[in-house]
């Protein structure tokens, strides 16, 4: 039976105030939620977790989420101005036949040249590699493939999988709360969902990117929901790296369960 979302935010609201604390200071601080409460969940199991369960909730119901096969997105991208001259507008299709099978192609479009572009796949099917073009190291290049699965599907499709664990707590922004999802999970995997405390719709994903030195802060800003199948995602989706904008997604068309989608996969091999 479906939770309406009234009580299963109201869930949340209760669990929450029963450990925060008042404080005027300012800047963020963190609270950690006692397990009895919110606690780690692994997998499927994770997905009915409070915290998690309030986000599907809210935007369009747990069941809606489980019934969910398959999805394809296709958007546009647009840098920001201080993505530097490299960055190009473009285009963006992601496929998912879930648990295993994920490709994401970025068209860029060459200024000055018509119908020129410069594109990039990454992602796999099972054990087959689909990335373009790719590391020597097979096995890198399908820790990358997996690790880009996870970034690009939980801002979009917050929904746990085998492998997965789900740590909620609460973090005071001056004086907004958020519910804050750590999220663990293999091939080193790891973020930060964020969401509004109150409707329990994510704001933002956040994760660190340590193949390079220093590492580096990445964050995604969800807005502008949209419906697509029963369920709403984030239509706009802007990217930024320790602070300062580098690309804007502009989601136009979302599929849910398509027919041929499993087909899709099988033809690439």
């Amino acid at each position: 039976m479906r939770v309406p979302f009234s009580i299963a935010r109201w869930s949340l609201a209760t669990a929450l105030a029963a450990v925060l604390t008042c404080s005027d200071t300012p800047r963020a601080e963190a609270f950690t939620i006692p397990t009895s409460v919110l606690f780690a969940r692994d997998g499927e199991q994770a997905n009915r977790a409070p915290g998690l369960a309030c986000i599907q909730e809210a935007l369009g119901g747990v069941r809606a989420f489980a019934n969910v096969s398959s999805l394809r997105f296709f958007g546009e991208t647009k840098p920001a101005v201080s993505a530097g001259p490299r960055s190009l507008p473009g285009t963006r299709e992601i496929r998912v036949v879930f648990p295993d099978s994920y490709k994401r192609i970025d068209l860029g479009q060459v200024p000055g040249v018509a119908g020129a572009t410069l594109g990039s796949t990454i992602g796999f099917d099972h054990s087959l590699m689909l990335s373009a073009p790719r590391s020597p190291d097979l096995a890198q290049s399908m820790r990358s493939a997996r690790l880009d699965f996870a970034r690009q599907m939980w801002p979009r499709f917050p929904r746990s999988a085998a492998g997965v664990t789900v740590s909620p707590r609460v973090i005071r922004e001056g004086s907004r709360e958020r519910v804050a999802l750590d999220l663990a999970g293999s091939d080193g995997f790891q973020a930060t969902l964020l969401a509004d405390a109150v409707s329990c719709v994510p704001m933002a994903l956040e994760y660190s990117t340590t193949t390079q030195r220093p590492s580096t802060m990445t964050r995604v800003d969800l807005s502008e929901y949209r419906e697509f199948g029963g369920i709403r995602f984030p239509t706009v989706l802007a990217t930024s790296t320790d602070g300062h904008a580098t690309v804007v997604e502009h989601v136009s068309r979302i599929e849910l369960n398509a027919p041929d989608s499993r087909q899709y996969f099988a033809a690439g091999r």
